[in-house]
């Protein structure tokens, strides 16, 4: 598979995600995301755990952190944050993966990410700071 089909097929993964929750609302949209953002995290994770890679576990337990932070600000707070950690996601696949780090990754996982971080990152924008009716989700 190239790398454009695989950011083709991430961005139609997403672009389904996208209409199919969109209909419930902004906050279970938020929520949708945000999980979406640690689970993204977490595969990396898994990765390296899966190379017995310990620097890449590092690198990616940190990541993790960093991504569950942002998914966590973006469902309590502002969907902005969510945004930013999606499109921040896109570096991470595109800068660390595969030749960075030594982990395990499939060569057309870190395109396929490109491809939905980028689509679920403007749905993010586009719902802004909108919260649920109490203020809080």
């Amino acid at each position: 598979m190239t790398n454009l089909a695989a950011v083709a097929i991430g961005a139609g993964l997403a672009l389904g995600l996208v209409l199919l929750i969109r209909r419930r609302g902004p906050a279970p949209e938020r929520r949708v995301y945000a999980l979406g953002l640690f689970v993204a995290a977490a595969v990396y994770v898994g990765f390296a755990l899966w190379a017995r890679a310990p620097f890449a576990l590092l690198a990616e337990t940190a990541g993790l952190g960093a991504y569950g932070w942002l998914a966590w600000l973006g469902w309590q707070r502002s969907a902005r944050f969510l945004f930013w950690g999606w499109a921040a996601h896109v570096l991470w696949d595109v800068l660390l993966h595969p030749g960075l780090l030594l982990t395990s990754v499939p060569a057309w996982y870190p395109p396929l990410c490109v491809g939905f971080d980028w689509v679920v990152a403007i749905r993010c924008l586009r719902l802004g700071g909108t919260q649920g009716a109490s203020g809080r989700l």
